[in-house]
């Protein structure tokens, strides 16, 4: 006879198993549903940026206009006659031959400049919904189009060290910004600013808005970026700079390399940045250059220092047309001195290159901070970036 065996408690009842999600059918959405599902359920939750999505639903809105142009020309072959009712294209069974048409048909019908690289955006964001929509569906993807051959817009232009003395003279008769971004008078005259902006943009190449910011969801250099000791304020290197040290991390690549970008000052940017600060202490909050948040005006006083000094760019060699250098092309000045004085170590300081110099032995070995400590300290600065040091006050250098 078998045993018995003695329960003292009822046995618990088995556990709940929660019923799995229902998957999905992605099957029967249009490029329009596969674009807005991409956005839902990956930009979204993964913090991806208000213009990343703008740009994924321009991308949708030239496929439906192109869609919409090409209705005549769909016909529904179903019923073994000719049929002038639309035919809708499901995302999962688009072609390499639609995809390679609607390439076409944005690049005859994009504005600007360089219509060839707007039809390549609208396609790279078709390309990765649907590379994200079949990798779901477990299906194969088309083969997609190559992008089509693009110009470069942007003039890879620098200035000469002389035309940065004209600027670096001309500041004294800048007459914006007098306010601050609450419309409180600045500490400052206006060519003290921009003074300091011409050192930081000849050293470091920051991008425009990462010092004078007038986008509204920018965030540019606040005075906790800097940090005035000796020792690299990391704890992945023991470097030492007399000067102080600076860190951000690119708005534009924050995504993709989001760990800051730690640079040396060098004696001429610390002088410029102490004429900034304000006399009565730094919140380091605040940003160094609290300007207005308005494009124009920024715009305006950097053409009217250029018309001062007389700082205009060679004629375009093909077309013979007249340019006119762009604060963006001080980014390209700064790459330009730092190639000729350091092969190399222009992409740590631009922030193209991930914390390493291209060579793999860099890459994989050497910490970068010594080289830019010699890179920065060794640069030949603008003759009259020295005047800084003139006075023992720096921000009564101007006057």
């Amino acid at each position: 006879m078998p045993a018995l065996a003695l329960r003292l408690f009822p046995e618990p009842p088995p556990a709940s198993v929660p019923p799995s999600p229902p998957k999905i059918d992605r099957s029967t959405w249009t490029i329009a549903e596969a674009v807005d599902g991409y956005i839902d359920d990956v930009l979204r939750p993964n913090g991806g940026k208000a213009a990343t999505m703008t740009q994924y639903r321009t991308a949708r809105r030239y496929w439906d206009d192109w869609m919409e142009s090409r209705q005549p020309g769909l016909l529904d072959l179903t019923e073994n006659h000719r049929s002038m009712r639309p035919v809708v294209l499901l995302a999962a069974e688009t072609t390499t031959a639609e995809l390679k048409e609607f390439r076409n048909w944005v690049q005859q019908r994009a504005k600007g400049k360089n219509p060839s690289r707007t039809a390549n955006k609208q396609l790279s964001c078709l390309k990765t919904v649907l590379t994200w929509l079949h990798e779901e569906e477990g299906t194969q993807p088309p083969h997609f189009p190559k992008p089509l051959k693009t110009q470069s817009v942007a003039d890879k232009l620098y200035l000469s060290l002389d035309e940065l003395d004209r600027l670096y003279d001309a500041t004294t008769r800048a007459s914006w910004p007098t306010v601050n971004g609450s419309l409180k008078p600045l500490w400052h005259p206006p060519g003290v600013y921009w003074r300091c902006l011409l050192a930081l943009y000849f050293n470091y190449g920051f991008d425009t808005q990462m010092l004078t910011a007038y986008a509204a969801d920018k965030q540019p250099l606040c005075w906790r970026h800097i940090r005035w000791a000796p020792e690299y304020p990391g704890d992945d290197s023991n470097a030492t700079n007399d000067h102080g040290w600076l860190w951000y991390v690119r708005t534009k690549t924050a995504g993709a390399k989001p760990e800051p970008l730690v640079m040396p000052l060098n004696a001429c940017v610390a002088a410029h940045l102490k004429s900034i600060a304000p006399p009565n202490g730094c919140d380091p909050d605040a940003r160094l250059f609290d300007f207005p948040r308005c494009r124009k005006s920024l715009d305006v006083q950097w053409s009217a220092l250029c018309h001062v000094a007389n700082v205009r760019p060679k004629p375009d060699l093909h077309t013979g047309q007249e340019r006119k250098y762009l604060l963006k092309h001080l980014r390209k000045t700064c790459s330009t001195y730092h190639e000729t004085n350091m092969p190399g170590v222009s992409p740590l300081i631009l922030g193209h290159a991930k914390r390493a110099l291209s060579e793999i032995t860099y890459r994989h070995y050497a910490h970068p901070a010594m080289a830019l400590v010699e890179a920065l300290n060794s640069l030949t600065q603008p003759s009259t970036f020295a005047r800084i040091f003139e006075t023992e006050d720096p921000q009564q250098m101007l006057f």
